[in-house]
């Protein structure tokens, strides 16, 4: 299971769809498909899910956050 991130990307008004890869601090980090953070435990998934949900950016805009691979 991986977190995807879609958002609109302000600077070029593009929507983009990127993964949660890590912690850095209280920033999240994020990346493509193959460097995301793989989550065996969705309980795990889903805490990092409401902290991601409070994250904010002046750059883009949060249109939705999904678990991806739930039922693979």
């Amino acid at each position: 299971m991986r977190i995807a991130f879609h958002l609109l990307d302000l600077s070029d008004k593009s929507f983009k769809k990127v993964y949660f890869k890590r912690w850095h601090g209280n920033i999240p980090e994020f990346s493509d498909k193959k460097l995301a953070k793989e989550y065996w435990n969705e309980r795990q998934a889903l805490d990092d899910m409401s902290r991601l949900k409070k994250a904010t950016s002046k750059k883009a805009r949060t249109l939705a956050i999904r678990l991806e691979g739930k039922n693979e």
